[in-house]
């Protein structure tokens, strides 16, 4: 296991201590860090749950549009959280060593790379609509209609990647808050436009159905990329974003960058692909299967934000005592931890149970066979949402910021190719099971991802300094 971690860096040696943290500081400054994060997710997931509730009223076709146009979507947003999660996992260790140019270095290498991405992709998302969303349905009617929204939803991908990449500047400097309030004023932005734009309004205005939701989060997004540009260039910040792009590039910073963060990137953008090719497969199971799936995935992910929350936490706490070389406590905190997240995960799969009733009450348009999916979907998302409570915060957020970036990226990419994928595609087209298999084998992997996480974990020898 040793050898997926970091190939030419030896693993530091970890201090034995028993017993569980008894230093109520960590998790003082990990709530500190988890709860905006996890307050912004959800409001992050709440602009896609809002759309689906509003748009529904729009009937299964609408709300199976924007499930096809938001596929090339989370690939973007994968990405972007993958140029994200680099720069902590190195930075954050810069960071506890106070070597601050260093930091400034790496998130303008991360700030290029993300704009450079996001630009390309959406200059041929708006000029060859159809040939990408081809990749994820045959369904030419559901095409043609997804198209309008695609090409201005298109125009969204840059501003919201390098929000993404600003907010972890702020992050690593342990400041977590900006970034909620940037996401909760797109979100009450979105709310109102969404109803303005998309329905006829008294006499004079006739609204422009599907598209209006577009253009919607088109300007939320805009507004919460300038906020975080305003943030990230406070004058009380230790690192400004501004003398970020004043900083020349070490080429060795530039090679460390690119040589843990493929990694990194490369499990994030392969975990977007994941979510596509799962599009794909659903997409060509109906309008019906996509409208379940959409809104039992949105459900979903609207209670699992607590658990990015302690994931993210978790990384910057992490790679900053790493950086610092302060490992005393790091065996207890990771004992308690487990504990922690294990309830957390206990307790939104509670909150999920509570719910479902309420699913026809928000839903009102969906056909009953829809309705009667989606409850079979939700059910098989509770295992689920246990198991991704222990191996997200673990595998993406702890180890990686100790360095083992191979073995998280090999454990990710290992399940979903031999078991997920695989499995529900003969399910879905070979086997020609019912549709609830299908979403059963969409979602199993994360039970077997925590037996490597867990067994990787308790070794320790996923840890590893990064600085020079």
């Amino acid at each position: 296991m040793s050898r997926l971690t970091l190939r030419s860096v030896a693993a530091t040696p970890v201090p034995q201590q028993a017993g569980f943290a008894k230093d109520p500081q960590y998790f003082r400054t990990l709530m500190a860090l988890a709860w905006p994060i996890a307050l912004q997710s959800m409001i992050t997931q709440g602009v896609a749950l809002l759309d689906n509730l509003i748009v529904g009223r729009l009937g299964d076709q609408a709300i199976s549009a924007i499930f096809l146009a938001n596929q090339l979507t989370n690939l973007l947003i994968m990405a972007g959280i993958g140029f994200a999660s680099a720069f902590i996992a190195i930075a954050g260790q810069y960071f506890g060593r106070r070597d601050y140019k260093a930091v400034s270095i790496l998130h303008r290498i991360a700030f290029f790379c993300a704009a450079t991405l996001s630009l390309s992709v959406s200059a041929f998302a708006f000029f060859r609509p159809t040939a990408c969303l081809q990749l994820f349905s045959d369904n030419s009617q559901l095409i043609n209609t997804a198209i309008p929204y695609f090409k201005i939803l298109a125009f969204t991908w840059p501003l919201t990647i390098e929000a993404a990449v600003l907010n972890v500047l702020l992050r690593v400097q342990n400041r977590a808050r900006e970034g909620f309030y940037a996401s909760l004023t797109a979100f009450l932005i979105n709310a109102v436009l969404n109803y303005l734009l998309i329905f006829p309004q008294g006499g004079f205005w006739t609204g422009l159905g599907l598209p209006g939701a577009a253009y919607a989060t088109l300007v939320a997004r805009i507004v919460e990329f300038s906020m975080m540009l305003y943030f990230s260039n406070h004058r009380r910040l230790k690192l400004r974003f501004i003398e970020t792009l004043r900083v020349r590039i070490r080429w060795r910073l530039l090679r460390d960058y690119f040589r843990y963060g493929s990694a990194i990137l490369a499990g994030d953008m392969f975990w977007g692909v994941n979510l596509a090719i799962q599009g794909a497969i659903v997409g060509r199971l109906g309008a019906t299967a996509v409208t379940a799936v959409t809104v039992a995935n949105s459900l979903g992910q609207m209670l699992s934000v607590g658990i990015y929350g302690l994931r993210d936490g978790a990384a910057v706490l992490t790679s900053q005592q790493i950086g610092s070389g302060r490992l005393d406590q790091l065996r207890p905190q990771m004992r308690s931890l487990q504990v922690f997240i294990l309830i957390a995960g206990c307790f939104f799969a509670v909150i999920l149970l509570i719910c479902m009733p309420l699913v026809p009450i928000f839903f009102t348009e969906l056909s009953p066979e829809a309705l009667a999916l989606t409850r079979r979907f939700l059910w098989i998302s509770l295992p689920a949402m246990i198991a991704c409570s222990y191996q997200l915060p673990i595998l993406t957020g702890v180890m990686r910021a100790g360095g083992a970036v191979y073995f998280s990226m090999i454990n990710d990419i290992a399940y979903v190719l031999v078991l997920s994928i695989p499995l529900a595609a003969l399910a879905a087209f070979t086997w020609k099971l019912d549709v609830g298999w299908v979403y059963f084998f969409l979602r199993f992997d994360q039970l077997f991802k925590c037996i490597p996480v867990f067994i990787v974990l308790r070794r320790y020898r996923w840890v590893h300094q990064l600085t020079h």
